[in-house]
């Protein structure tokens, strides 16, 4: 049965009209922009699929939403997967705006919550680099490799190779723990150390490793683990 078929008083664009957004659950807001369902599914349940094949956390998984997940739901089609993938973008530069580009970077609760909300929901590791100018203004992020901190990801002379191309000032390693839980492995620890004796031979500044976990963060400067290394 589709949404037209519902009650009136249940159908999510009467519930918004009448009612106001705040009373549509998450489903109901995503129904609204989906418009139409799929065969054996109104657009209310197609939504439903839509937030549980992005993750566990709501309409906020739509973060992490990309092309290959959303068509794997039978009945999104190209359409309706576009529609996501925009919302997607919307959420993600929403919380980026919270913190504009020339905003100084100089704490690790800034460049954590800057970038938490489209790290937080990665299937897997992603390691960036920070670029910093002499202000500690941020110039670029670049991804530099997804996986684990093992050898084959964390080549230190392309690292250095990509901060050079930027004429950074400074620089910050970041990446997720999909776990959830921020706290660094011992191999994070030691590749980030060998990283900072790599970055003085250059004259480069390695500020900090700041690993993102859901919704909270860890840091190396603020942890001391860089002290006198």
């Amino acid at each position: 049965m589709g949404v037209k078929d519902w009650a009136k008083e249940n159908q999510p664009y009467y519930k918004c009209l009448e009612h106001g957004q705040e009373t549509l659950t998450d489903a109901e807001l995503l129904a609204v922009l989906l418009k139409y369902g799929a065969k054996g599914k109104s657009c209310v349940e197609l939504a439903d699929e839509v937030m549980a094949v992005c993750g566990d956390k709501g309409i906020v998984s739509l973060g992490c939403a990309t092309k290959e997940k959303l068509l794997s739901i039978k009945g999104m089609g190209e359409s309706k997967t576009v529609t996501m993938l925009c919302i997607s973008e919307i959420v993600n530069r929403y919380c980026r705006e919270k913190i504009r580009s020339d905003k100084v970077m100089d704490d690790p609760s800034i460049i954590a919550n800057y970038y938490m909300n489209e790290y937080r929901f990665y299937d897997q590791e992603v390691l960036s680099l920070i670029c910093l100018d002499t202000k500690n203004k941020l110039i670029a992020k670049v991804n530099i490799s997804k996986g684990g901190l093992n050898s084959s990801t964390f080549y230190i002379p392309d690292i250095l190779k990509t901060a050079l191309s930027y004429s950074a000032a400074g620089v910050v390693l970041m990446h997720n723990h999909p776990s959830g839980d921020p706290l660094p492995s011992k191999a994070d620890i030691s590749a980030t150390l060998d990283f900072k004796k790599a970055c003085e031979c250059i004259k480069i500044a390695m500020l900090d490793h700041i690993v993102l976990g859901d919704n909270c963060y860890f840091s190396m400067k603020e942890a001391h683990i860089l002290d006198g290394e």
